[in-house]
């Protein structure tokens, strides 16, 4: 048993910083505009995103920790761009602690766990 042809349509949206995926109704088709509403193509340009390793899809933690990893992954590339690292060539990063918290929407306290 196959699937029937359908498209999946990826928008996303500048004022709430989300990536929406739905099918769209077949009469319905996105009428210009932004180009990120519309299917993607080879010249869309993406929305900044987080690095998130496919490994984090099988382990057993919160998404919550799951994101915060992404997060945390994120922030080393500008580690590294600044060549912030210890006597052993090992990147360390700065990251408060209360943004990490804003950025995730969740407690201090979650985020220190």
């Amino acid at each position: 048993m196959g699937v029937k042809g359908c498209a999946i349509h990826l928008s996303f949206s500048s004022g709430n910083g989300v990536l929406n995926a739905y099918k769209p109704p077949k009469s319905t088709r996105t009428q210009g505009g932004d180009t990120i509403a519309d299917y993607i193509t080879a010249d869309t340009k993406l929305p900044a995103y987080l690095p998130y390793p496919r490994f984090l899809l099988k382990m057993e933690i919160s998404q919550t920790a799951k994101l915060l990893y992404a997060l945390l992954l994120d922030r080393s590339t500008l580690s590294q761009k600044n060549k912030w690292q210890d006597d052993e060539g090992r990147i360390y990063i700065i990251y408060p602690i209360a943004e990490i918290a804003e950025i995730l929407d969740k407690g201090s306290t979650t985020i220190k766990g």
